[in-house]
């Protein structure tokens, strides 16, 4: 065997190989408000931040929280327990940063589960559930709420 002869060999493929797109795969962000499970499309995420202590943000809707600054950037933080007519979130819990161009805006969630992929056709419609949900489906043993977290956002801020 040659020095360079494992170059000649057929390679067999990485394990870290990027995931090819499943056409009918939903990604989604698992987390929980309380100890209801709930989740939003990975794609509306932008980022997800530890609770920090919040500023007055002078915006009048009864579930902003307050502001907190991303980089150089105010994040309007609002508390989806307090949206949903809850009891309000304490301080702590997690900030789901939403992928909203032109405005900055954050969810208050009490924990981040993870990531999980679901095939779109075990979503389920969910009759009586707020505008805000948009389907239920089972992660393990959970059902899971399915927000749309962007129509949250322009609910409260009137955009």
């Amino acid at each position: 065997m040659g020095l360079f002869d494992f170059a000649k060999k057929k390679r067999e493929p990485e394990v870290h190989e990027v995931r090819r797109e499943n056409p009918n795969g939903l990604d989604l962000l698992e987390f929980v408000v309380d100890n209801n499970h709930c989740a939003v499309p990975v794609k509306s995420v932008r980022e997800i931040c530890q609770f920090e202590q919040l500023l007055p943000s002078g915006l009048s809707h009864k579930s902003i929280e307050g502001v907190f600054f991303l980089g150089d950037k105010p994040v309007v933080v609002v508390d989806l327990k307090k949206y949903l007519g809850m009891k309000k979130t304490g301080s702590d819990g997690r900030f789901i940063v939403l992928n909203t161009p032109g405005r900055e805006v954050a969810i208050h969630v009490s924990g981040v589960v993870g990531v999980n992929s679901v095939d779109k056709s075990q979503v389920l419609e969910s009759p009586g559930a707020p505008e805000c949900v948009t389907g239920v489906v089972r992660i393990g043993e959970n059902p899971t709420a399915i927000f749309d977290l962007e129509s949250i956002a322009s609910d409260v801020l009137k955009v």
